[in-house]
């Protein structure tokens, strides 16, 4: 296995989104996420783009590091024929990255030699029929599915503006990171990849949530609650929902995460199971802290 280090504009984009689509449900890495979430991403590939691993490149001065993007869970080793990789071949592209430090997350196949951290994914098989599904649900669950059914809301699905300005109003981000959402769900719809879910009531969204679609899989990405939607439990509608609409199916639910205890507890409500994946880090100087730190000082008094 012969390991090749691609720069950003030697990618071949084309054959990496047809590796990544043959070999995994990810949609972390495809092109056109790396380069809303990591616009100067390079790549460790092997044997004509049989096997990827993308590398999220943020720059420091005239530094490169390592770095796991926001908004984004699981990154790693995938073969684009799907096996799931060995430790020793994910050890080899681990030891052959070309920076001095980095901190990000494998993915769930992955397995190295040496995690820094076991972190926590939920996902919940939708294979079954609602009915199996939902007796499953813990009885606060289904209380809370119970009131929301009761407070007169309607699950649509939303607009891009409707999405948007709902959710900053409820969820206070740094003008960072709404530009990044922004252009996530500009590239998602532009994809084919977004799917957004609204509860109203007498018209008006209490509660939205932003799906990403890829392959078999479907990720619980930005979800925001209004007060009124939070006291009415809105947000265990919509996921009732997408339940309903998707049982029988092969399609996996994703909750990403969390490694917060009371939102696993919110996950696992409705039956999802417990997946780990990895983090890995190397020389994590404080020079790169003070760096990192006062450049977005910097940054936020240009703002």
């Amino acid at each position: 296995m012969q390991l090749i280090h691609l720069r950003h504009k030697e990618i071949d984009k084309a054959k990496w989104d047809d590796a990544v689509r043959s070999g995994c449900n990810l949609p972390y890495l495809l092109s056109w996420w790396l380069d809303v979430v990591c616009p100067q991403w390079e790549a460790l590939v092997a044997d004509d783009y049989k096997m990827l691993f993308p590398l999220p490149i943020r720059k420091l001065g005239p530094l490169k590091i390592i770095e796991q993007p926001q908004m984004t869970q699981q990154l790693g080793l995938i073969a684009a024929d799907g096996h799931t990789p060995t430790a020793e071949e994910t050890e080899a592209f681990i030891s052959h990255i070309p920076y001095l430090s980095y901190m990000f997350n494998l993915n769930e196949r992955n397995r190295p030699a040496r995690p820094d951290q076991t972190r926590i994914n939920l996902k919940l098989s939708l294979n079954s029929s609602y009915d199996e599904i939902s007796s499953r649900f813990c009885s606060n669950t289904k209380r809370n599915i119970r009131k929301a059914s009761g407070c007169g809301l309607n699950i649509t699905e939303a607009t891009d503006d409707e999405f948007l300005d709902f959710y900053i109003t409820h969820n206070q981000h740094n003008n960072a990171k709404r530009e990044t959402i922004n252009n996530l769900l500009a590239a998602a719809q532009g994809n084919g990849a977004a799917l957004i879910l609204s509860a109203r009531r007498n018209g008006e969204i209490v509660s939205a949530v932003m799906f990403l679609k890829f392959n078999n899989r479907l990720v619980y990405l930005l979800p925001a609650s209004s007060k009124e939607g939070k006291d009415c439990r809105a947000m265990f509608l919509i996921i009732n929902d997408i339940i309903k609409t998707h049982c029988g199916s092969d399609t996996e639910l994703d909750f990403e995460g969390s490694m917060a205890e009371s939102v696993a507890r919110f996950y696992r409500g409705f039956g999802a199971t417990e997946h780990h994946y990895q983090r890995i880090r190397r020389c994590r100087p404080p020079l790169f802290y003070h760096i990192k730190n006062a450049l977005c000082n910097i940054k936020g008094r240009k703002a």
